[in-house]
């Protein structure tokens, strides 16, 4: 895992290289002396991956909510890191003589530093919803634009929710005037167990949808988020493919479907490019490949970038 985490990190960085000079590239075998905005990128993913959800950056602070894995966490945190803080908080790896062995261990080990995430506690001063999970299932939702709240078992009834059920809450994305909450009820094992409430911070509109593929596709299909574009739309990479926030994969206006890419194949965080096999349990000796999303999609055989590991 360890030396797969390395690998993708000189894949990213590469590939970002031939695409900002679309030169020929020299690859060097080894860990980066020296931080980049391309490795401080893939740091700011590699310390966050499955424990942050990116909602934006202001100033030059990156804002994420932290990601709740369990039903005993009944409220959203959120946190915040600059461009300098983890700069200075990778530099120990770039003194060391084993880099491998101490970025592994900047974010896994006994030393690891805790300092990093810094709790945002005014989340007006960020304009954050401030979400809470009360008894029986009440949601209260605080804005800037006021204070509500919301009788889920009533809200959602179509999807067999009831008061006692047991929930897991998260914010996948906020914007200036919108924000999703995602509710996993884990009573519910089909696709009425995972619910995203997409929600004006007025309170003026409110959205529920199912998040599973074909029920969050025909809600997608049929315009009911049209009004939380901003919201939902991440990038749009030409005037076919959209990538879509909260890992929610790519539209497809064409064909109007969302297009998911499975294992064994790994997604930036961007959701911009594919590294081809990456997903893998074992990193396999020979050419790793990344190849840009939009060709992956179409079929296309052109690789971006390649390196020899």
């Amino acid at each position: 895992m360890r030396k797969k985490a390395v690998v993708i990190c000189m894949l990213f960085i590469s590939s970002l290289l031939l695409i900002g000079c679309g030169k020929k590239v020299t690859y060097v075998k080894g860990f980066p002396t020296k931080d980049s905005p391309a490795l401080m990128e893939f740091f700011r993913y590699y310390m966050t991956e499955n424990n942050g959800n990116y909602l934006f950056q202001k100033n030059n602070e990156y804002i994420y909510a932290k990601i709740n894995n369990n039903t005993d966490l009944n409220n959203i945190k959120y946190f915040s890191f600059t461009d300098q803080q983890l700069s200075e908080h990778f530099k120990p790896m770039f003194q060391s003589k084993n880099s491998e062995k101490a970025f592994w261990a900047l974010k896994h080990g006994s030393d690891a530093k805790n300092d990093l995430k810094h709790q945002i506690n005014n989340l007006e001063d960020y304009d954050l919803p401030e979400v809470t999970l009360e008894e029986n299932n009440q949601l209260t939702i605080k804005t800037s634009a006021g204070k509500k709240s919301f009788n889920l078992p009533e809200m959602l009834h179509k999807y067999g929710m009831t008061p006692t059920d047991k929930l897991i809450i998260n914010v996948y994305s906020v914007n200036s005037n919108a924000f999703e909450v995602n509710i996993e009820n884990t009573k519910i094992d089909d696709h009425n167990g995972l619910i995203g409430i997409f929600m004006k911070k007025d309170f003026s509109d409110v959205v529920v949808t199912s998040t599973f593929y074909k029920q969050f596709t025909n809600s997608v299909k049929k315009g009911e988020l049209k009004e939380f574009k901003k919201l939902l739309y991440k990038t749009e990479l030409n005037n076919r493919y959209i990538i879509l926030n909260g890992g929610y994969g790519v539209f497809d206006k064409k064909k109007k479907k969302i297009h998911y890419v499975e294992e064994p194949h790994y997604v930036s965080e961007d959701g911009k490019y594919v590294y081809l096999n990456g997903a893998k349990g074992k990193l396999e000796d020979g050419i790793q490949r990344i190849q840009k999303i939009e060709n992956y999609l179409a079929g296309k055989r052109h690789v971006r970038s390649g390196i020899q590991n």
